[in-house]
């Protein structure tokens, strides 16, 4: 396998970005709740979207699509690096890669905003093997 592409019907929880962590400034055991309940929903979704195969990847590049249903600035360093940090961690989880350092995710995850009322909320994940 090559490649592979995973769809869900949500979005991150987008209180988990490195900005809206402030949020949890003055309770940090609430943060790392939220981040344990995000990383399980993201374990159990993509369960679902793997529809029983068992990928393993050695190497591989990231992209991401997000689909929201309005229009907004949105700050892309700020989802990758937090809030689908939790998702991508739980590939790991899943055994898709053994491990989300640089020796087995090439460069920075693409991340590309989209703006669908029909279709969102919707992220898909494609995970491409590299060499």
């Amino acid at each position: 396998m090559n490649a592979l592409t995973l769809t869900v019907s949500t979005l991150p929880n987008m209180k988990l970005t490195t900005n809206g962590r402030r949020a949890f400034i003055h309770n940090p055991y609430g943060l790392a709740k939220a981040v344990r309940v995000e990383r399980e929903r993201a374990y159990w979704l993509f369960t679902e979207a793997l529809q029983g195969r068992q990928p393993r990847f050695e190497r591989v590049r990231l992209s991401w699509v997000l689909t929201f249903p309005q229009k907004r600035s949105r700050d892309a360093d700020g989802i990758l690096g937090g809030a689908l940090k939790i998702w991508q961690d739980s590939i790991v989880d899943l055994g898709i890669i053994k491990d989300d350092s640089t020796e087995y995710i090439i460069g920075v995850p693409a991340l590309d905003i989209k703006v669908d009322k029909l279709r969102a909320p919707e992220m898909t994940l494609r995970i491409e093997a590299v060499p």
